[in-house]
């Protein structure tokens, strides 16, 4: 499409922009660096692609000094054989005015290393790495981190590292002070919790082998800020299955900021998500059906929902959240952003766990509760002198679609269900105590009637799905 640079960022960045108050943090340089070791890891460009991906989303200036190494099967695409012609196109995708190349950090830049022993002449101001089921990130002037050597690394949990490594690159540029910048953190995905950075959490279970994971069909329902983070993180992942995506809405240059899939080229009019969506995976392992549609149009067409192994329910108009959960779902995994710096993570086991009846009760929830990767900003709109105005973070979105993709992942893995149902992390501050709870349903709510004849209906439906076992055990 034909835009002018001053248009494109007036409107993909308006939002973001409010949030930092000014327009400064733009034209902060930022450095991303990685080793030779690293560049040539699987994990390690997972984390470089999703990492210059997001930065393209948000910042203007990027040094990168990262190896040209031949990209690993997994994430190596027709266009793109090489790790550095696969981060040119898809910076150049996101943002074609940008100013993106290969040179080492400037002085001044905020810099982000990719692993340990970057090997660049430039400390970094942050670091992000994965070990095991571990997230890791730490600040250069605190304790390394203790690495197990756990030859395979969770690869969800390298997404989630370089989200967040972002996001601390963010927090710097916009000038946070250093007590709000990000502390260092080691975030187990096997079961949320947090220890210290310098000592190894206990591998309990071995994270799965991705080559030899099948999940089956899946029904997604929202194509959104969310919802395009989890199919671009199971498509660079490898993941095997079959997925039916649902949305009804179009792609905007406001929505690329917070999207690691959709580019320029899709905010086209017209262009539907579903449609820009498919044409953007590989298809090599997860196949990728369409609907155009709400999740209203495709029940009213009488397909057989309990056709699908689990539902994914990513979307918020229409009160879809409660509607799904009314109509004796399988199990489900949802993901979703605050309109205060954080991003959560629930699940819904049949018969054992809370709904999305019972973590969204009314009998309507209104779009601006639920508003996508926002923040609450502390100035006012210029318009609009005493009210409030949200703004985007670019980072968030994609830090649950990690959460989302790594409970995919761990369905599969003998007792999974006696592990956490809702997770949430708050960005505003330091981020040093995600909150992980086992969260119960209501004794109002359905899944507890386990009397009923609406219950026995239920279970025939679910009975013979994939995961049906979690909920049997």
């Amino acid at each position: 499409m034909l835009i002018t640079r001053d248009e494109f960022y007036r409107r993909r960045d308006d939002r973001t922009r409010r949030l930092a108050g000014g327009s400064d943090y733009h034209d902060v340089p930022v450095g991303i660096v990685a080793s030779q070791a690293v560049a040539t890891s699987a994990v390690g460009q997972i984390m470089i692609i999703i990492v210059t991906n997001l930065m393209s989303r948000w910042c203007r200036v990027v040094d990168l000094a990262i190896p040209d190494v031949d990209l690993v099967s997994q994430c190596r695409t027709t266009r793109a054989p090489s790790l550095r012609s696969r981060i040119v196109k898809e910076m150049r995708d996101a943002d074609p005015f940008g100013d993106f190349g290969f040179r080492d950090p400037r002085p001044r830049a905020v810099t982000l290393s990719i692993g340990p022993g970057s090997g660049s002449v430039i400390a970094p101001d942050f670091s992000v790495w994965v070990d095991g089921w571990d997230a890791l990130g730490w600040r250069p002037s605190q304790d390394a981190p203790c690495i197990s050597g756990t030859p395979v690394g969770f690869q969800p949990a390298a997404a989630l590292a370089a989200c967040l490594g972002v996001a601390a690159v963010f927090k710097m540029a916009v000038g946070h002070s250093r007590a709000d910048q990000l502390a260092a953190f080691r975030w187990s995905l096997w079961n949320h919790c947090r220890s210290g950075i310098a000592s190894s959490s206990p591998v309990v279970v071995s994270p799965p082998d991705l080559t030899s994971v099948t999940l089956g069909r899946l029904l997604q329902i929202g194509v959104g800020a969310v919802g395009s983070n989890v199919l671009y993180l199971l498509d660079l992942l490898g993941v095997h299955g079959r997925i039916l995506t649902v949305d009804h809405d179009h792609v905007e240059i406001e929505n690329l900021d917070r999207s690691l899939l959709f580019t320029v080229s899709d905010a086209i009019p017209g262009a539907k998500k579903v449609e820009s969506a498919a044409s953007r995976l590989r298809a090599s392992t997860l196949k990728v059906d369409r609907f155009v549609g709400t999740w209203n149009d495709l029940v009213k067409t009488g397909r057989n929902l309990h056709e699908f192994d689990l539902w994914i329910p990513l979307a918020n108009e229409e009160d879809v959240r409660r509607s799904m959960a009314s109509n004796l779902p399988p199990t489900m995994i949802h993901g979703s952003t605050s309109t205060d710096w954080a991003f959560f993570l629930g699940r819904h086991i049949p018969f054992r766990e809370y709904c999305l009846g019972c973590r969204f009760p009314g009998s309507y929830v209104s779009d601006s509760d639920l508003l996508c990767s926002t923040g609450a900003v502390d100035v006012t709109a210029p318009e609009h002198p005493s009210q409030q105005v949200d703004a985007s973070l670019p980072f968030l979105s994609a830090a649950a679609a990690s959460l989302v993709v790594a409970e995919l992942l761990k369905l599969t893995l003998s007792g999974y269900h006696r592990m956490p149902n809702y997770v949430e992390a708050d960005l505003r501050g330091a981020m040093r105590h995600p909150l992980v709870l086992g969260r119960q349903c209501r004794s109002d709510c359905r899944t507890a009637d386990q009397n009923g004849t609406m219950w026995q209906a239920w279970f025939t439906l679910i009975e013979s799905s994939r995961y049906a076992h979690h909920w049997q055990s």
